[in-house]
């Protein structure tokens, strides 16, 4: 294999799948924001503002589920699921036969299956083959904590102009723009200020994705360690 920085990019990658990386400067919704009222929707001048605070918050403190599809693999479907206790799964299936990759994590350590990591891989350019013996596997790799895969970045803006309601709910909206990136996230108006709806646009492509569910009991079971290999491993086994 040419390197590890392809494959480690791709764990990256990986946790994008479900649309919810910050997507890094540029601001074209400032003027919008300007135009909110109330401390909880103005953004400060560093950091995160109250209100996507209260909403990262009420989203690690909760279990859900998320459901739609995915800029990363057009065509398909993916399914989140989050348990602050249990951890989080990931699914993402439809855009290549009966062919399912998933992702879970728990404490910090994400656990990627080899098919969605060599699909990751693939979206950037590097073509890579799965050995046999590694395609029920699932690469090991620590991350910056489990709510990276749902977390409102803390640069969002609060866009009034793009509130609605979502299933009869009222939300405020705040977004996050950077090169040919795009994100909506709606949060809802009152009570716990949850993410209710996601809506994301990359290098062209749309997704939507609807959080419901909270609340919920969800079982999640992490792979079992005879499955588990390291990224090291990976990079040894694969085939380029």
């Amino acid at each position: 294999m040419r390197g590890a920085r392809g494959v480690r990019t791709a764990a990256v990658v990986a946790a994008l799948v479900v649309g919810v990386s910050a997507c890094g400067g540029g601001s074209e919704e400032e003027d919008d924001s300007k135009s909110s009222s109330g401390s909880e929707e103005k953004q400060a001048d560093k950091g995160p503002s109250v209100l996507v605070k209260k909403a990262n918050k009420a989203m690690a403190e909760t279990s859900f589920r998320a459901s739609g599809s995915t800029t990363a693999f057009p065509g398909a479907r993916q399914v989140m699921r989050w348990d602050p206790e249990q951890g989080m799964h990931m699914k993402v299936e439809g855009d290549e036969g009966d062919e399912v990759r998933e992702a879970y994590c728990k404490e910090g350590t994400s656990y990627i299956s080899t098919s969605l990591l060599a699909a990751s891989v693939s979206k950037q350019g590097q073509k890579v083959t799965i050995p046999d013996e590694l395609g029920s596997s699932f690469v090991e790799q620590q991350g910056q904590g489990c709510e990276m895969y749902f977390k409102v970045p803390d640069s969002a803006k609060r866009a009034p102009g793009k509130d609605t309601t979502v299933d009869g709910e009222k939300t405020k909206a705040v977004t996050v723009k950077g090169g040919k990136s795009a994100d909506v996230y709606r949060i809802a108006a009152s009570g716990q200020a949850r993410v209710l709806q996601m809506e994301s646009k990359r290098n062209g492509q749309s997704s939507k994705s609807t959080y419901e569910g909270f609340g919920e009991s969800y079982d999640i079971t992490l792979p079992p360690e005879d499955q588990r290999i390291s990224m090291e491993e990976f990079q040894k086994q694969v085939k380029q």
